[in-house]
């Protein structure tokens, strides 16, 4: 019992508990990261199933990515350091450790890499969107617009407070609102068949 004791105090030492919390560490960051790639999963599909997405929780999720990513990037050197001074210093007793420790940090910078892709896709999917709806709008403006340009022209003209020829003619006032009814079907003909 006392040399199972010993054993585990020799196991025991600053290079291990270093170790230890170093992979703690690495081991709340995969949870964010899950988590992270879990809101990107229900952000991609709130983009394409509903309009109510708000640009405002799109960039607060690519800033907590770049977050991530400043954080992590220059740690993989950090603990590359960390180990070539402890391999010299414990005489690569605990070389294996930060060989794991590596890998997990190399996956973590990965794994933050394409998130970013990924909120970068959703950000030009998000945009791509807002562009099509606002050009479907603007369209929809022109439309009308340019349907409302002939009876603008004829209210303006006969609007005016001089003396024009028929205006006392109520049949020419008639035959003005048919020319301009037939004529705003015609746009009405062209921006149908343009489509």
């Amino acid at each position: 019992m006392y040399k199972n004791m010993n054993l585990e105090a020799e196991k025991i030492n600053p290079g291990y508990i270093l170790y230890k919390v170093i992979e703690v560490m690495l081991e709340k960051t995969y949870n964010a990261i899950h988590k992270q790639t879990k809101d990107l999963n229900k952000l991609e599909k709130d983009i394409f199933v509903s309009s109510k997405t708000e640009v405002k929780y799109i960039l607060i999720k690519k800033r907590n990515i770049i977050l991530l990513r400043h954080i992590f990037q220059p740690q993989v050197f950090i603990l590359r350091q960390l180990e070539n001074a402890l391999n010299s210093f414990f005489e690569g007793e605990y070389e294996l450790y930060f060989e794991d420790l590596e890998d997990k940090i190399d996956f973590i910078v990965n794994q933050i890499s394409i998130l970013y892709e990924r909120i970068e896709n959703i950000e030009d999917a998000f945009r791509n969107i807002v562009d099509i709806k606002l050009n479907n709008i603007m369209a929809m403006l022109t439309a009308f617009s340019t349907f409302m340009l002939p009876l603008t022209l004829i209210t303006s003209f006969y609007g005016m407070n001089i003396t024009l020829p028929f205006q006392n003619n109520p049949e020419v006032v008639y035959s003005l609102l048919i020319f301009s009814g037939i004529l705003m079907l015609i746009f009405i003909w062209y921006f149908i068949e343009k489509k």
